[in-house]
């Protein structure tokens, strides 16, 4: 498994855990940056909805979403991994 791949799994699991409770709380972060269930959803595509049974642990994230959500949690917590720019 390359670097990009460890990478991505770990967040994927990071996401999962957070929508089932186990890592810290989603709700807590995004409410203590003041954004809405709604805000969080338009940026990663998806609905409001999506995003309320993330948080509460009715239903996982799909691997894609779980990354870009465990993303957008660092970025709010300003913890993101730096981006590697383009050679």
């Amino acid at each position: 498994m390359n670097t990009l791949e460890k990478r991505l799994l770990r967040r994927s699991r990071i996401a999962v855990g957070i929508a089932h409770g186990k890592t810290g709380s989603g709700r807590a972060i995004r409410e203590k940056a003041g954004l809405r269930q709604r805000e969080v959803a338009a940026i990663l595509g998806v609905d409001q909805g999506a995003v309320s049974k993330w948080e509460r642990g009715l239903h996982p994230p799909s691997d894609d979403n779980a990354v870009a959500w465990a993303d957008l949690l660092d970025r709010i917590r300003g913890t993101a991994e730096p981006t590697e720019s383009p050679a």
